[in-house]
């Protein structure tokens, strides 16, 4: 299990990076697109949305000393979201 996280995180790291800057968000924010459906992975709790992506998402956030939005969107809408730079990263078991 530790090896299949650490796969994931690098793997979000990459591609969190090779996205960065180009989100019309604020430069303190990451900004991750998820769509929170699938449980254990990104899901609703309360108010917030929660789970292992979004604790993944939370830890390149610190890293890159920023601030973490979640936008919850259509599994369809992520890779648009991203290319077009609405969002710095997508996270929903892709």
């Amino acid at each position: 299990m530790r090896k299949v996280l650490s796969v994931v995180l690098a793997a979000t790291m990459a591609m969190s990076l090779a996205a960065c800057g180009g989100s019309g968000g604020d430069d303190n924010q990451l900004i991750m697109a998820t769509n929170a459906n699938f449980p254990p992975y990104e899901y609703h709790e309360g108010g917030e949305i929660v789970g292992i992506d979004v604790e993944i998402a939370q830890a390149i956030a610190e890293k890159l000393d920023k601030e973490l939005k979640i936008e919850d969107m259509e599994f369809g809408a992520i890779i648009d979201a991203v290319a077009s730079g609405k969002a710095d990263m997508g996270v929903a078991g892709m």
